[in-house]
Parts: structure tokens; C-alpha cells; sequence
């Protein structure tokens, strides 16, 4: 009926994984600090931490952003010329 495997995984517990968001690095219990960076953990999810952002991130978020601005352009210029007949 009840497999003992299953009873062994219950009673150590449910394993959490707590990650540092600057360097990556996996610890399972929760450290004020990471344990490889010296990270502040609770800095990381307290709002104020904003990770670095390549040049290439910038450029591709600029690309999206134009891309937008061309295909509402497009878009109200279509309508425009529709309504006014041409």
C-alpha cells in the first residue's frame, strides 16, 4: 500500500533551493549573504536590486521599441488614408 521510499522523502522534509540572483550560485538553507558573491540576499528581493544590463540588451529593447512606434505610425497612417478615401 505505502511505498517506504515515499515515506523517507516526507520525513526529511521539502528541500528549498535559494539562489543568488547576482551570481547564480544554489544554497539550500537561507543565508543573509551569499555564501560566493557576499551578495546581500535580502537586497536581491527587496526591490532595490537592479542587475546589470548589457549594451546588447539596451539595443534589442530600442529595436522593440521602434519596431512598435513604426507599426503604429503604419498602422494610423493606413486608417487616415482609408477614412479620407485614397
Amino acid at each position: 500500500m505505502h511505498d517506504p521510499s515515499d515515506q523517507a522523502e516526507r520525513s526529511q522534509g521539502a528541500s528549498i533551493d535559494f539562489g543568488c540572483a547576482n551570481c547564480g550560485c544554489v544554497f539550500e538553507q537561507y543565508q543573509a549573504r551569499c555564501p560566493r558573491c557576499g551578495m546581500s540576499i535580502d537586497e536581491l528581493f527587496s526591490g532595490r536590486y537592479h542587475p546589470r544590463r548589457g549594451r546588447a540588451m539596451r539595443l534589442a529593447a530600442w529595436i522593440v521599441i521602434l519596431g512598435f512606434a513604426v507599426s503604429v505610425a503604419a498602422a494610423t497612417a493606413l486608417i487616415i488614408r482609408a477614412i479620407l478615401g485614397g
